[in-house]
């Protein structure tokens, strides 16, 4: 794999398998964060940004990538690293803080905010997409393989000031 975008009907365009193979990610992990994106999504914008679409695969059906080579379009970026946007993955060595930390620090009920923390984590794009980690959160799997989320300083401070300012309405 060495084409990550290409320009069709001059868009640059891609395929989650594309980005499935080139972050080496589960396809379905990659499927459900566009769906999540979808779902998430607070205008039309985000939403015409996808299209669904099906491939076809060895069995004698025709993949996008073939699809696409088979009308002479070329692509534009050669691997990932020329990417623009870039997560940072800088490793963060100060304290990591959970959800019922941060509630704790402000003096709110750890069982009710927990989840509320995490729509807010969503909602300021803190969480990681391509990685386990960014410079505001991490993603942890506990002994059972339950996922949670751990916030660095900078994280907490942006979700702490988000429910002020809620408290605040």
């Amino acid at each position: 794999m060495n084409e990550l975008v290409i320009m069709h009907d001059q868009q640059a365009v891609t395929t989650s398998l594309i980005l499935a193979e080139a972050f080496e990610k589960e396809h379905s992990k990659v499927i459900r964060s566009i769906e999540q994106k979808i779902n998430g999504a607070k205008n039309g914008l985000v939403k015409n940004m996808f299209a669904e679409a099906t491939y076809l695969d060895t069995k004698g059906e025709q993949f996008i990538r073939s699809l696409l080579e088979d009308e002479s379009i070329v692509p534009v970026l050669e691997r990932p690293s020329q990417m623009m946007i870039e997560e940072d993955t800088t490793e963060y060595d100060g304290v990591w803080f959970t959800a019922s930390e941060i509630a704790w620090k402000l003096n709110l009920n750890p069982k009710q905010y927990a989840k509320h923390i995490g729509r807010i984590a969503n909602d300021c794009k803190l969480k990681p997409i391509f990685t386990d980690h960014n410079r505001y959160c991490r993603k942890i799997v506990d002994e059972y393989g339950r996922e949670s989320y751990e916030y660095t300083a900078q994280g907490a401070m942006i979700i702490e000031k988000k429910i002020m300012e809620e408290m605040e309405a």
